[in-house]
This record gives structure tokens, sequence and C-alpha cells, in this order.
């Protein structure tokens, strides 16, 4: 090939290579904080933060704001970096040793739950819960937990005990690594202030149920939603799914009729909320890589139809919604270094952390254009509050709540 076929040919790559960082790879690198630094956001709020370092490793947080509780689903924060298969880290010898907490405020009192009925041999991963009040008696809960499970293994050799374990575990994280986990969703009974759950059902569909990471679920046992935020169980293809923003997350739904898709078409979803009031049936999801908060109407079949986006400057993990209406977001100013920190959080020690909050607009601005107000109460460069994965708002007694999957202490911080 001569070199004057050569030169158009090369500025044909090249074109076409710079349009794909600039509608690929550019908006990524932007909102993951590629080129920015954390800055210091809510210097009095932090002022007033209180750390509770019995309570380590929490992925999830819910508020219970009837009773000012907090439930926390959580694991040893040094059994969590060496089994994240959707980050790479398939050691099962860590994994099924969660549990789920709850935290009084008031009374500074931390109660591990016992789960009574529940006899799994892989235990409990959790990360992504909710929990829903009965229609039946206000003080009885159901909590739902996504589980990820690794693979079942089974040997049926005559070895001694422990060296048959760890022959189960070496097996089980190879299959792991190969085809992925086998995720479910967990779902208990609780009666507030009891130092204990009971298991009462299983959900799980190798279909459907991908890569659960965030539920919200109907009262009494009824159905649960959740967020599978890749579309793959392991493997390669979810890093190209994710560099190409390929829209292959989903939503999906649990009920008495089994497991079906609730909205498809996403990309790089990750928490999930409902609104707390009975008339409004509106679902808000988190985005991790493009950022943003996308609103969702509940159908009559519980599918979820697609209805706006809020935009947001950096990623979201996990996502609440306060008695006042108000959007909380626990936000990730640089993903990469978050990625780092929960991978390997003894080297990358700590992670920058935001927390934002959405209103609806109900100012001047709001008759050209402007619906929502989103307002960034927090940023830290990881000094004061490090990795957090939820932000929980107590709007009736101004606390808010933070935590991370590798956290090694619950943030409790005043807002009024």
């Amino acid at each position: 090939m001569t070199a004057r076929l050569l030169t158009p040919l090369l500025v044909v790559i090249l074109a076409i290579l710079f349009g794909l960082y600039q509608i690929r790879l550019k908006p990524l690198l932007e909102v993951g904080g590629f080129w920015k630094e954390a800055q210091d956001v809510g210097g009095k709020l932090k002022e007033t933060c209180i750390y509770v370092d019995d309570l380590k490793g929490c992925e999830q947080s819910r508020l219970h704001e009837p009773s000012g509780v907090l439930f926390l689903a959580c694991a040893p924060p040094e059994s969590r970096s060496p089994w994240l298969p959707f980050m790479g880290t398939y050691n099962t010898s860590v994994a099924g040793k969660g549990y789920i907490v709850t935290y009084d405020p008031s009374s500074k009192k931390v109660t591990r739950l016992t789960a009574k009925g529940f006899d799994s041999p892989r235990g409990l991963s959790p990360f992504g819960m909710d929990i829903v009040p009965s229609t039946r008696n206000p003080d009885e809960l159901t909590i739902y937990v996504t589980n990820m499970r690794p693979p079942f293994v089974d040997l049926d050799l005559d070895l001694p005990p422990g060296i048959r374990e760890a022959k189960c575990d070496e097996i089980a994280s190879a299959r792991s690594k190969r085809e992925g986990p086998d995720p479910s969703i967990e779902v208990f009974r609780y009666v507030l202030g009891g130092d204990s759950v009971q298991h009462v059902a299983t959900w799980t569909d190798e279909k459907i149920m991908i890569s659960p990471n965030d539920v919200v679920g109907l009262p009494d046992g009824k159905g649960v939603w959740f967020t599978n935020t890749v579309p793959y169980r392991t493997g390669i293809l979810n890093t190209v799914s994710v560099l190409l923003q390929q829209k292959l997350s989903s939503i999906g739904f649990c009920g008495s009729d089994g497991c079906k898709l609730a909205a498809t078409g996403l990309y790089g979803i990750n928490g999930i909320a409902r609104s707390p009031f009975a008339s409004n049936d509106t679902f808000y999801v988190a985005h991790s890589f493009l950022g943003g908060v996308s609103l969702f109407t509940r159908q009559s079949d519980n599918r979820l139809l697609l209805d706006e986006h809020i935009k947001t400057e950096s990623g979201i993990d996990n996502l609440m919604v306060d008695s006042k209406g108000a959007i909380w977001g626990a936000g990730m100013p640089k993903i990469l270094v978050t990625s780092a920190h929960v991978r390997n959080p003894t080297q990358t020690t700590s992670a920058p952390s935001s927390v934002f909050k959405i209103t609806l607009n109900t100012g001047e601005s709001s008759f050209y254009g402007k619906k929502y107000i989103v307002e960034k109460v927090l940023e830290d460069d990881g000094t004061k509050v490090s990795g957090i994965a939820s932000a929980v708002h107590d709007a009736t007694r101004g606390r808010l709540f933070m935590h991370g999957i590798v956290g090694e202490s619950l943030i409790v911080c005043k807002t009024k």
C-alpha cells in the first residue's frame, strides 16, 4: 500500500477514534472525576459527625423513620474485597459471613440480628436491602436483602474436616470466575425491638436475576424489584459493555407469578428507591457511570416506565427518599479511586465521597424549565468521609447516616 493511500486511511482511523473518545470515553472520564479533585463541601455539617466503630462493612442502609432505627446490611470488611464477583475477585472462602444489623441513635445500641430459619450453607453476602412495614401491623417489617451467593458445591468425598471445605472453596472459586455467582434475594420478617429476623423466602431466577445490586420491596413479602447493574454474571463482556455505554442494564421484578423484567435498555444503574408516599408510585434509580437519577412510574403489571432523568455531576451509588420527598444519593467524585479502594482498601486507604440532595424546584426558575434543585450538601477527599455507598437522611430528627462496603465505621452527622 503506497503512502498516498495510507495517509487518508490514517486520517479516517484517527477521526473514528476521536469520535469514539468524544462520544463514549470522555463523558465517562468527566463524570468519573478523572480531571478534577474532590472539593471540600459541607464543612459545618462534617464538624457534627460522629463515628460508630461497631458497625463495619455496611453496603446498604435503610431507615425506619417512625422509630428512628437504622437497618444495615453488613459483613466483616476483610471479607468484602476478596468476594466481589462483578469487580473480578472470586475468593469464596470469605463469602457468606454477612448479617443484618440495627442501630438506634437515641440509645447508641447496635444489635446484630440472628437469622432464624436461614440455614443456607452459603450464608449471606449482603449488598442491597429494603425494609417495608406490613399492611397489617406497622411494627412488623419485611426485610429484602440481595445475597451474592457463590455457586453451590457439594463434594461427596471422605476427607478430614477442614480439607473438604477447602476443596469445596477451591472448586467454587474457580466456578465463580468462570460462570459468575449464584445470586438470590432473601426475605425476612422482623418485629420492631426484636433481636432476630425470621427467614420466610428465597427468590432466584437464572435468566432474570443476573447481577442484583439493590432492591425495593412490597409489604408482607409480596414482591420485589431489583437492579441488574451489569448484563452478565462474569467476564470481560461486562467491562466492554460499560466502556461502550451499551444500554444492557435492567430492572427485574419477582412476585407470586415468578420473575420478569420490569425495565430494560438502561445503562450502569445501581441503587433503587421508592417514594415513601402511598399515593406516589414513583421509583428512583441511580446511575453509577454517567451519573444522575432516573424516575420511573409503576405500571399495573409491576413493570416500570421511564419518565425523566435528573443529571448529577458524578456517579451515584445508592439512593433514599426521605419523609419530605427529598432524594438523597451517595456520590462518587472519583469513581476509579472508589473502585480501587473497594478492591484493595489496605492499599488505597480512602476514597473521595459526596452526598447529593435533590428536591422539586418551587422557585421562580421552575417556570423556565428547571424542575429540580440538585444540591451537593457534602464532599470530602476521603479524610473524614471515605468510600460511602449509602447516604440516608432522617428528616424528622435531622440525622444523616453514611457508610460503605469496606467502611470501618458508620458516620452520623446532624442536619439541623
